[in-house]
């Protein structure tokens, strides 16, 4: 059996040779997906994660969201305190830079802290997730304590290309599986 590294550094390499175009039409189906989850129509503040750009595309996801109407929380990373908080977003144009690993997330200006009770749906990323739930992301751990943090029944999504879903991933036990998973 592959360990976490071994794991992480195939999937990795599987979704930087994925074919730009199969992303995005991969990414669109998935979406479709979640816009059809029952947990999505009810939920009127969503947290998505903005996904680098091999990751399953979020930004579409993000737009048609606000201009639905809903609320919707992206990740900040605090690394002086080694976790993520939820921040409101209001305008995806104007708000957003490249945070401290490059990944965009609000600008000091527009922080709106989002207590977690108002989250009602939290889409998290991923390099690989297996058939329960459970996920490997790039080994920082940020996720898994703030997925920790978070109410029981606040529901948990990932996002994967039906290539990042397997059978079995090693676990330990700080490591914080999602309730659902959604592929292509």
């Amino acid at each position: 059996m592959m360990n976490k590294k071994d794991i992480r550094k195939e999937f990795l390499s599987r979704l930087k040779n994925q074919d730009i175009e199969q992303r995005r039409i991969k990414s669109r189906e998935i979406k479709d997906k979640l816009f059809l989850h029952p947990e999505y129509k009810t939920a009127e503040m969503v947290m998505f994660y903005i996904a680098e750009d091999i990751e399953v595309d979020t930004e579409s996801m993000i737009r048609e969201s606000l201009e639905s109407g809903k609320k919707v929380a992206v990740p900040i990373t605090v690394v002086s305190r080694n976790e993520l908080i939820a921040s409101l977003l209001v305008d995806y144009d104007k708000e957003l830079t490249r945070g401290p690993y490059g990944i965009l997330e609000p600008k000091s200006d527009f922080v709106r802290p989002v207590p977690l009770e108002m989250i009602d749906l939290v889409i998290v990323p991923a390099i690989v997730f297996d058939r329960k739930g459970n996920r490997l992301g790039h080994g920082t751990g940020y996720f898994d304590r703030f997925l920790s943090k978070i109410a029981k029944n606040v529901p948990t999504i990932g996002l994967a290309f039906d290539f990042q879903v397997i059978d079995f991933l090693p676990t330990f036990s700080h490591d914080v599986a999602v309730k659902e998973v959604l592929s292509n």
